[in-house]
């Protein structure tokens, strides 16, 4: 059988990674990245969607009224704990809702930031079981 003359001397090149670019030179994205990203651009969203006008306003269409409507059928702790957040939020309904969006802004930006990332996340879990 003969044999095919091949040249292993060509090695396959490598891609470097530029720190100071930031740019991938070809490699496939890193995945955990992607989904730290994703998280951050819903964190965004999720203060942007805060900042509306009516979210301002107090009453029913507003954040104590977002509140006061899902306080109901949840154990009593649980009740009592949102509906005291939503009395917070009639009284000082700007406050309150500046507070949220500036604290959803805080986990999204921090998310992005590598140093930042491993405490945004912890908040982010924490903000999310306590609010949501």
């Amino acid at each position: 059988m003969p044999t095919t003359d091949v040249d292993h001397s060509a090695a396959p090149s490598t891609t470097s990674w530029s720190r100071r670019s930031g740019t991938n030179h070809g490699r496939p994205r890193d995945l955990q990245r992607t989904f730290r990203l994703l998280l951050a651009t819903v964190w965004l969203l999720d203060a942007v969607l805060q900042l509306q006008p009516s979210m301002f306003a107090r009453g029913s269409g507003g954040l104590s009224g977002m509140f006061a409507g899902v306080a109901g059928g949840n154990p009593g702790w649980v009740s009592h704990t949102i509906t005291w957040n939503a009395s917070n939020g009639y009284h000082q309904p700007v406050l309150a809702d500046s507070v949220f969006a500036g604290i959803q802004f805080v986990i999204a930006f921090g998310i992005i930031g590598r140093r930042t990332c491993k405490p945004a996340l912890a908040l982010s879990i924490a903000w999310a079981a306590g609010v949501w």
